[in-house]
């Protein structure tokens, strides 16, 4: 259970980008009875996996997304999926665990929403065993912030998902799509290259790998404080989830700054700030992360960076204080 409340700096329900990629043209891949026979279910529940699957991957196709099947049809050939019923019901609802090449899903989360099959559906599609990686943006627990945060922002973002799972984590991906790109960062994700993923945030650090790995660390180690249980999250965690917050914020903002410096053009600087996250509610206490001056002087930075300046009224407004 999540010991904050976030507040955003603009509406949470419309933070997802629906506009497509042009780097798949549509076509049709085949789906054989043999991928499903190892889904030891129910006739009834195989003809619902094998339908989830069909959606998943031609929603992907026809959605134009820059994702590489590879490691999806890999997996696929051997999947499990298990639906947990009674009280072998997971305190989560749904996992995908890559030892076993399962999915294990609450028959609850079938029931209620579908939302859970697809997020798991993309943990599988980019888990590549010969790396013996654990998929996506992730390495055994490190950099799971992020690759959780990244999966539920493709659930959302093509499955047109309406609950708030991985909250935070999402708004933390989208971040960090603004600055690699949407395309690319699905390209890398699907591929299981998080190699390239540091690579491209440290272009945005003096071309330093260690800082982006250390960058995603934080992000870890700020989920391990959120979801700490109540009795353990003392005044003291929450000084150090606040500063980890501003520091992750700070580092959006610079990696943000260096982009545009580098491409001279304005590739949504008020949205990429409306995403920001300014304030965190701890049970009754409200804590300032950025302040509106913050936020405007970093916004006049980046202006600059794209030789905006003077003419903006961003920029007049600062002037006059």
């Amino acid at each position: 259970m999540l010991n904050i409340i976030y507040i955003f700096g603009n509406n949470i329900k419309d933070k997802v980008n629906l506009q497509k990629n042009s780097i798949y043209k549509k076509k049709q891949i085949k789906f054989s009875k043999k991928i499903f026979k190892k889904i030891e279910k129910t006739k009834k529940l195989k003809n619902i996996f094998r339908d989830y699957i069909k959606t998943f991957v031609e929603t992907l196709i026809d959605r134009n997304a820059n994702f590489d099947f590879s490691n999806c049809m890999k997996n696929i050939k051997n999947l499990n999926i298990i639906v947990l019923t009674g009280d072998k019901q997971m305190n989560c609802k749904g996992k995908f665990v890559l030892d076993e090449n399962t999915i294990y899903i609450n028959e609850n989360s079938l029931s209620k929403t579908q939302d859970t099959i697809f997020h798991e559906l993309f943990h599988m599609a980019s888990f590549n065993h010969s790396k013996k990686i654990a998929g996506g943006f992730q390495h055994g627990f490190t950099y799971e912030g992020i690759n959780e945060g990244y999966t539920q922002l493709l659930t959302n973002k093509y499955f047109k998902n309406s609950t708030n799972h991985f909250e935070i984590e999402t708004e933390f991906a989208l971040l960090l799509e603004f600055i690699i790109g949407s395309q690319l960062m699905e390209k890398l994700y699907s591929t299981a290259n998080i190699s390239a993923l540091l690579n491209e945030i440290g272009k945005y650090n003096e071309n330093n790998q260690d800082y982006a790995s250390s960058f995603l660390k934080q992000i870890d180690d700020f989920r391990l404080i959120c979801y700490l249980p109540a009795n353990e999250f003392t005044s003291e965690k929450r000084d150090e989830l606040i500063k980890i917050l501003k520091n992750i914020m700070i580092g959006f903002i610079e990696m943000f700054v260096n982009k545009l410096k580098l491409e001279k053009i304005d590739i949504g600087i008020e949205k990429f700030f409306s995403h920001l996250i300014y304030k965190i509610k701890t049970k009754n206490e409200v804590h300032l992360i950025l302040s509106s001056q913050e936020i405007d002087k970093y916004k006049i930075t980046c202006y600059k960076s794209i030789e905006i300046d003077k003419q903006t009224k961003l920029y007049s407004k600062i002037n006059k204080k």
